[in-house]
């Protein structure tokens, strides 16, 4: 089976098999997939942190989209795709935050 859940075909291994090869190969592999629990595959690992970056961004073409699920990953903790998006500047660049962080000050000021 292919990391994609297909069956590779033995004789030419697709691109899915390759790509995970030579990511293995590199020297930020750890860093990436050095937290990752072992109950999990890659694949389940990098959706994880997609998840959650989608979750803050709202698109996963909305710039940034990359860097923030990197930095979960390096950390393996969902909590640092939010914190760098607001420590680098991210949360500007996206509507859902600008708007989390207005409801959160109306909230403040209402106390």
């Amino acid at each position: 089976m292919g990391v994609d859940g297909r069956t590779v075909n033995q004789s030419a291994p697709s691109n899915a098999v390759l790509l995970l090869q030579q990511l293995r190969n590199d020297r930020r592999y750890d860093d990436l997939f050095g937290h990752m629990p072992s109950h999990l595959s890659e694949e389940e690992w990098v959706n994880e942190f997609s998840r959650a970056t989608l979750n803050i961004l709202g698109s996963s073409a909305a710039e940034g989209f990359a860097d923030l699920q990197k930095a979960g990953m390096t950390t393996g903790n969902l909590n640092d795709v939010r914190r760098k998006a607001f420590t680098d500047g991210t949360w500007e660049k996206s509507p859902r935050l600008r708007e989390e962080l207005a409801t959160f000050g109306s909230i403040i000021k209402g106390m």
